[in-house]
């Protein structure tokens, strides 16, 4: 107990006030506490520490989780950048650390990289909360897992992946690679409209218990665009729906053949047993009429259409009207898929199909013999589906 006290007042009071109430003995003790601590960090750390600084010591281990939100900087370098932070945390985890040290960084370089962490598909077993104490320059992020066997959920997540990419070769081309994915997600998750967990907003969600939330969507694209070879990114940040509200989104973009392109997911599973490619391989300009990134983040731009599901099988119209609409069914018999190339177009096309006196002419000219008709339309991305029965 008399040891216990004699540290609380060593590192809490400064010394003129311990002098003003305690014998000379007492604060010879204290200064011998001292000395030993400042010994024993730098032993330890490498790091001295003036003792004498009560303020920065209070400061220090005042925080609830037992350290302070700000690294106390001994030095004012805050070298380390969030690159390398990455870098190292990253490490740390794939050797199933965690815990891991950091020093010389700022408390802000080291939430934004632990950010970028949480989006990388590879760490699905991370406990959603962290902790960090810091001390002098050094910094400890203490993390934790959401998984007893983290090795056998690993194994269980390949195995689901390698049935998606069962059908891929080396000498596979990179929109077939993509469209794989694309279509193999799609076909095997549900979207979580529920309770969710944080397996929800991961690989292991998406790929092994497949329901998922969007984030869930987008790590498994990831994950599974580079187990084919291909590189890929996630976005965060809001969307726009149809109905016109914004809501919290994660999507991806991807590099197929050298040019840059994005997808959703998320947006392109309807849960209805339909495979829309309306998310699939879009221009910075169409990605960009509903999704924004979070701020500080930047979606690169891009214009390239060449993998463009709509463009690649030339779906495309230009005008929106009756020719090029009877042309269209032509082309494609009794389903008909198409992309308008503007919003007027778009209105063009929507105004005929929307006319059953219009279509039933346009039907006659292309000679189709149907009786009827029914339709969907993405008025975000300028898409229709039709379909003649």
């Amino acid at each position: 107990m008399i040891i216990a006290i004699i540290a609380v007042l060593a590192f809490m009071l400064p010394k003129s006030t311990l002098e003003s109430f305690l014998p000379q003995e007492a604060v010879n003790a204290i200064d011998d506490v001292k000395s030993f601590v400042a010994d024993k960090i730098e032993e330890i750390t490498g790091e001295y520490i003036n003792t004498e600084d009560t303020e920065a010591v209070r400061k220090h281990y005042s925080a609830d989780d037992g350290g302070s939100e700000e690294p106390l900087q001994t030095d004012g370098n805050t070298d380390t950048n969030v690159e390398e932070i990455v870098r190292i945390i990253r490490e740390s985890l794939d050797a199933r650390n965690t815990t891991v040290e950091i020093t010389n960084a700022s408390s802000e370089s080291i939430t934004e990289a632990v950010n970028i962490v949480y989006k990388l598909p590879y760490y699905f077993w991370l406990d959603r909360e962290y902790k960090t104490v810091s001390f002098g320059n050094r910094v400890t992020i203490n993390f934790t897992s959401a998984f007893e066997d983290i090795d056998a959920a690993q194994s269980m997540i390949d195995n689901s992946a390698a049935q998606i990419l069962s059908g891929i070769s080396e000498d596979t081309s990179d929109y077939r690679k993509a469209r794989a994915v694309y279509e193999g997600l799609i076909n095997s998750i549900t979207y979580n409209r529920g309770e969710t967990d944080d397996t929800d907003a991961g690989i292991y969600g998406a790929l092994v218990e497949k329901t998922c939330v969007c984030e869930g969507y987008a790590k498994a694209f990831v994950y599974l665009m580079e187990k084919a070879g291909l590189a890929a990114d996630i976005y965060t940040g809001t969307a726009v729906t149809n109905e016109g509200n914004t809501e919290l989104h994660a999507w991806n973009s991807a590099v197929l053949y050298g040019q840059l392109y994005y997808f959703d997911v998320t947006w392109a599973d309807q849960d209805d047993g339909e495979i829309y490619y309306d998310w699939f391989a879009l221009t910075s300009e169409q990605i960009g009429r509903t999704h924004i990134p979070d701020e500080g983040s930047a979606m690169p731009y891009t214009d390239s259409t060449d993998c463009n599901y709509y463009y690649l099988n030339e779906m495309i119209m230009y005008s929106g009207d009756e020719e090029e609409l009877k042309n269209m069914i032509l082309q494609q018999g009794y389903d008909v898929e198409l992309m308008c190339i503007n919003q007027e177009a778009f209105r063009n096309v929507c105004a005929v199909v929307k006319d059953s006196a219009r279509m039933s002419i346009v039907c006659q000219s292309a000679g189709m013999q149907a009786s009827g008709y029914e339709y969907s339309i993405n008025d975000t991305v300028y898409t229709l589906k039709i379909s003649f029965y």
